[in-house]
């Protein structure tokens, strides 16, 4: 009996140090666990130009001559390359996706651009040579139209079966994608600061003198109206050209500066309006985008939109806010330099403009990728790192040739993005998510506990 006595004990005491031992190890995993990792899916070989599209990469072939689509898991769909039909079409300089499918690439040679349309299957459907260079981004519309610039100055119209409709040509414009209205209305500006209202036959519906940046949304048009940049008015237009509303920046005198609306600083997101002014010194004779000299003061408002002042903020000294803003649930995220130190500040601002949250990283090559959930991708030459609103790091990923900044596509934990080597990388987020950890130490705990339990009521009953 005595014997029988000191084997339950040692038995008790052996499932004893199996419970301690399981709390122990179920609380290191949950203190401990990084909670995330990446790792390499693949890499593939593949030209400059690239997107991705409902689940479907399609990228330029390393020669630029050619196309080819893979699926998120690298798997080649299909590739195209053209005939010799299409000889001295030069490089694929733009790859843009058609409404109903097709993939559109345009070449640049010294004297033509040559568009190419390719379906679903890598099979090519028609192709287009016309005279011109330097294509830029193109525009699609709903019927399938493709707008682009050539020259620096010519709106070209082709229709979505292959033939030219027509040329606008005006003064120099900049080189960015037309901007198509609900109405099929089509937006250029020039360098000169008009902008161009284009029916969709290619007649002038109407023009206006404006500043740059412009963006539509819901057939509103926006844009900063000075072209001197000075004042920082920004107006609302409707698709007749008709003045909505007109706001004034009134912010605050500062001797010695002028304000300004950074190139590409007006966004229209979710029917709010967001402007990303800086003051700078004053300059004799500087008009226009040029960066204007330092030392810089940083300010965003948001406006609704009747164009009435929602909300105003400095957002603090000497930054400039590089970023359009990112929209997550309540909260908005935007990121600048500060030249007085050499930090990227990143803020996280309420619904009511004030600031919930702030931090700096220090020594970048290049400004941060910020998503909607205020995630934080920095660029080095050779090296992605992923950071948490907090300023946590999750986790690095090196590659073996510099990164192409400021450019990640997501398709659920997996991203994508192409490095200078000429590789485009496929990498995936492995998560350990908070409730699995708990289940684990529960299960664990409960299941040592009931072991135990049993064990010792039975010795009891002994």
């Amino acid at each position: 009996m005595f014997r029988d006595n000191i084997e339950k004990q040692r038995i008790l005491k052996i499932f004893t140090i199996f419970l301690i031992a399981s709390i122990i190890s179920s609380v290191a995993l949950f203190l401990f666990s990084t909670g995330n990792s990446v790792e390499e899916m693949w890499r593939a070989e593949i030209g400059q130009q690239w997107r991705k599209e409902e689940g479907i990469i399609y990228a330029s072939t390393p020669n630029e001559r050619g196309v080819i689509a893979f699926d998120v898991n690298g798997n080649e769909m299909w590739s195209y390359n053209p005939d010799n039909s299409l000889e001295d079409i030069g490089e694929i300089r733009r790859l843009s996706m058609g409404k109903d499918g097709n993939v559109h690439a345009i070449y640049n040679s010294t004297s033509t651009v040559t568009v190419v349309t390719v379906n679903s299957n890598g099979q090519e459907v028609w192709s287009l040579k016309i005279e011109g260079y330097d294509p830029s981004s193109p525009a699609i519309a709903e019927d399938g139209t493709i707008y682009f610039i050539v020259n620096g100055r010519t709106l070209v119209s082709i229709g979505p079966d292959g033939s030219q409709r027509w040329y606008y040509e005006t003064e120099p414009l900049f080189d960015r994608a037309p901007i198509i209205g609900d109405d099929g209305t089509v937006y250029i500006t020039s360098r000169e600061y008009y902008l161009h209202a284009i029916n969709p036959d290619g007649t002038l519906k109407w023009q206006i003198p404006a500043g740059f940046p412009v963006t539509v949304k819901n057939d509103i048009i926006y844009y900063v109206d000075t072209p001197e940049y000075n004042k920082g008015v920004v107006v609302a237009l409707d698709s007749d050209g008709d003045e909505i509303w007109k706001y004034y920046f009134q912010g605050i005198e500062r001797e010695g500066y002028i304000t300004r609306i950074l190139f590409n600083s007006l966004s229209v997101i979710d029917d709010d309006i967001y402007i990303r002014y800086v003051y700078c010194r004053q300059e004799e004779g500087r008009i226009g985008i040029a960066p204007c000299p330092g030392p810089y003061w940083g300010v965003i408002i948001k406006l609704d939109s009747d164009g009435l002042e929602m909300w105003y903020n400095p957002l603090g000294t000497s930054n400039v806010f590089l970023q359009q803003p990112v929209i997550g649930d309540d909260t908005v995220f935007i990121g600048g330099w500060d030249y007085r130190y050499g930090l990227y500040s990143i803020y996280a601002i309420d619904i009511e403009g004030e600031v919930k949250q702030s931090y700096q990283f220090s020594n970048l090559t290049n400004a941060p990728f910020i998503d909607e959930r205020g995630m934080v991708y920095l660029y080095e030459p050779n090296n992605l790192s992923y950071y948490t609103p907090e300023g946590e790091v999750k986790w690095e990923f090196t590659t073996e040739g510099e990164l192409e900044p400021r450019r990640i596509l997501r398709e659920d934990n997996s991203m994508f993005f192409r490095c200078t080597e000429g590789y485009l990388y496929a990498i995936k987020e492995e998560k350990i998510e908070e409730y699995l950890k708990v289940g684990l130490f529960l299960f664990t705990a409960i299941l040592a506990g009931t072991i135990i339990s049993v064990f010792v009521y039975q010795t009891k009953e002994e």
